[in-house]
């Protein structure tokens, strides 16, 4: 009998041309990360709601040290490591209706938002 491995988080350094953020990030985003074999050098973007991870390319400053990739090069992400994207979603008079119709405990307007 083998030892499995399990991780317990997942510590990613991201960098801007801003600055860079070293961030603890839950252990199921290793398996989007591998799936989309995402290396050091390479850029990313997280979706912070689902924690979805999308490889954008490699950077620009990774592009000299290999010859031979047939890789999409991209340039550094500008600005901070944590970008604010405003999600606006519709709202139906029937959704709220539905939603306050729910029988739930505490339900706030945010319960609503989660439809």
């Amino acid at each position: 009998g083998g030892y499995g491995r399990t991780i317990s988080h997942v510590v990613l350094g991201l960098k801007t041309t801003k600055g860079t953020k070293t961030l603890r990030l839950d252990p199921t985003i290793h398996e989007d990360l591998s799936k989309e074999r995402v290396a050091v050098g390479d850029v990313i973007y997280i979706e912070s709601n689902s924690g979805a991870v999308k490889r954008v390319g490699r950077s620009d400053a990774y592009a000299t040290e290999f010859d031979l990739e047939a890789e999409d090069y991209v340039p550094l992400p500008k600005g901070d490591v944590h970008k604010k994207r405003q999600v606006v979603q519709d709202v139906t008079l029937h959704d709220l209706d539905v939603a306050n119709a729910q029988p739930t405990s505490g339900s706030t307007s945010k319960d609503v938002m989660s439809l």
